[in-house]
């Protein structure tokens, strides 16, 4: 427990700023913890066996934010219509994840989570999500602080801000820190720090929501349809990559997104087949052998597992499990081979000895 909690432990229950770490040891024990810490908001369901479940947490109340960083196992989390309206709702959260990726479905609206963006979610609405094994930093935010919160339920209840933009950047490095100056600040400071963090988040939502956006660059003598191309392939894990994405990004009509894709499908079809090769690059890798295959096919945006297994048939003429065996295969021989060589290293050793 931290100096800061040992100093409000004992005092009013709205003090401004309050770090609690808690403790205890991994598996079962830990999992119950988070589920009931979770059962407010969501159900947590693991992915992994009990006895490997592992859980590190670090709460901090500053003003009426509330930081949480946290790190678990592969987990899934179920927000169902009854929870939200009868259990918490009245914030939205922003994840700023350091290790895995969270994917899944909220109010009809893909969402992904991930190290390279932070993302917003509102929690007034159900969803259901699938997190690889995470370590992330989140803070949840009053619906009262969010001047367009209407807009936000309505429209846009889950919002991305890329860390490779200056909007992105500057959010992520105000929340980490803000975060990491904690055990220095006392309770005086709470507001402050609150209220700027808020501010910069209520800016960035306001760009978002009149189309502030930054144009893509086009590469010296890159064509309008090369440059949406390469958008594309550089954002095939975005969730929300299709023809609208496109055409906000680049400020263009969506029948011009259309007529830079006259090909074979279409930009549907071109999506797919760009996110197909990449399940299969990463299936038959030997460096990705170890992943199961809902991970890899989650990861390139195919959320219905038997939809996949069609189509990569229909596209490589092999099932998903014959290509990542493939791939097993070939890190086994390599295995075998990194044994032999060393075997006949020290048998070299011996002899000139």
């Amino acid at each position: 427990m931290s100096d800061q909690t040992a100093q409000n432990e004992n005092g009013d229950r709205d003090s401004k700023l309050v770090i609690v770490e808690d403790t205890f040891p991994n598996g079962e024990p830990a999992f119950d913890y988070w589920r009931t810490v979770c059962r407010p908001v969501f159900e947590a369901m693991p992915r992994t066996p009990l006895t490997q479940f592992r859980l590190a947490t670090r709460f901090a109340k500053v003003d009426k934010l509330i930081f949480n960083q946290v790190a678990f196992s592969a987990m899934r989390y179920v927000r169902s219509p009854e929870v939200v309206r009868g259990g918490e709702s009245d914030h939205v959260t922003l994840h700023l994840p350091r290790v895995g990726v969270e994917r899944g479905v909220l109010s009809g609206h893909k969402v992904r989570m991930s190290p390279d963006r932070v993302t917003l979610c509102d929690w007034a609405h159900p969803y259901e999500t699938s997190a690889e094994e995470t370590e992330k930093l989140g803070i949840l935010v009053p619906r009262e602080r969010i001047e367009a919160i209407d807009w936000v339920y309505r429209s846009s209840p889950t919002l991305n801000w890329s860390r490779t933009t200056g909007s992105g950047r500057a959010l992520a490095r105000l929340c980490l820190e803000t975060w990491e100056g904690l055990p220095n600040a006392a309770e005086s400071d709470a507001p402050a720090l609150a209220d700027k963090l808020v501010e910069l988040v209520n800016g960035l939502i306001y760009d978002t929501r009149h189309g502030r956006q930054p144009r893509t660059p086009r590469c010296s003598g890159e064509t309008q349809a090369d440059a949406m191309k390469r958008y594309l392939e550089e954002h095939l894990d975005d969730p929300d990559l299709g023809p609208e994405m496109l055409a906000r990004v680049f400020r263009v009509s969506r029948a011009t997104v259309y007529r830079n894709f006259a090909v074979p499908g279409g930009i549907k079809g071109y999506i797919q087949d760009h996110r197909l090769a990449r399940c299969y690059r990463e299936l038959a890798s030997p460096k990705h052998s170890f992943k199961h295959i809902y991970e890899v096919h989650e990861r390139w945006g195919f959320f219905n597992a038997s939809y996949f297994h069609r189509i990569f048939k229909e596209r490589y003429g092999k099932s998903p499990a014959e290509v990542a065996l493939e791939g097993r295969a070939v890190l086994s021989r390599g295995h075998t081979r990194a044994r032999e060589f060393s075997h006949s290293i020290r048998r070299l050793h011996q002899w000139l000895e």
